[in-house]
């Protein structure tokens, strides 16, 4: 489903920012490495990394995570490092 949304997922869900604080609270509780199923283009993965957070995304979604790497592409090498 996401492979043919993909391009417009971003544009609709720029607005989308009052979970990431409870993202963030959530892996703080967890105290090591995150692992987000359904990581999509990046939205939620991108602020955990840039907290200092380390990690892995996963998504059923080529076309997503083509969004989520060309992302991180353009994010600084500190934050793609925690990325996987």
């Amino acid at each position: 489903m996401y492979d043919r949304l993909s391009r417009y997922y971003d544009l609709s869900h720029a607005a989308l920012v009052d979970d990431i604080p409870f993202r963030l609270d959530l892996a703080q509780k967890a105290d090591g490495p995150v692992l987000e199923l359904g990581c999509g283009s990046g939205r939620l993965l991108l602020p955990l990394a840039r907290a200092g957070y380390e990690i892995t995304g996963v998504d059923n979604s080529p076309a997503m995570l083509a969004m989520a790497e060309r992302q991180l592409r353009m994010s600084p090498l500190m934050y793609r490092r925690r990325c996987a």
